[in-house]
């Protein structure tokens, strides 16, 4: 299965216009956040792939779609989605005020 899903990746992302296929690129990253299928927890699989630096970024929102195609499935595999989405969202929050915090001692003095 994780074969054929990197290759889905690797084929969507080279069917992507020009100007999204740089990987590193934040467009990229918040298109694929948002269109990636939900079939075979493509999108979930592409929001927990990294802690992104932006605690408004939204693979750290819940998603509704993705909730949806899990209540149908499994109430607690729902429950771990959202409490995992909210501990990431926390760290990128942390991370994200621990940031504002040093520029503003580095700027006071």
């Amino acid at each position: 299965m994780k074969n054929s899903l990197r290759k889905f990746i690797v084929w969507l992302i080279a069917l992507c216009p020009r100007k999204l296929m740089k990987l590193n690129d934040e467009d990229t990253d918040v298109w694929l956040c948002q269109y990636l299928p939900i079939r075979f927890g493509l999108r979930r699989y592409w929001h927990e792939l990294w802690i992104r630096e932006d605690e408004f970024h939204p693979s750290l929102r819940l998603d509704p779609d993705i909730r949806l195609s899990l209540e149908y499935r499994d109430l607690k595999e729902r429950h771990a989605y959202e409490v995992q989405c909210l501990a990431r969202r926390q760290k990128a929050h942390d991370r994200d005020i621990a940031h504002w915090e040093d520029v503003i001692h580095s700027t006071s003095r």
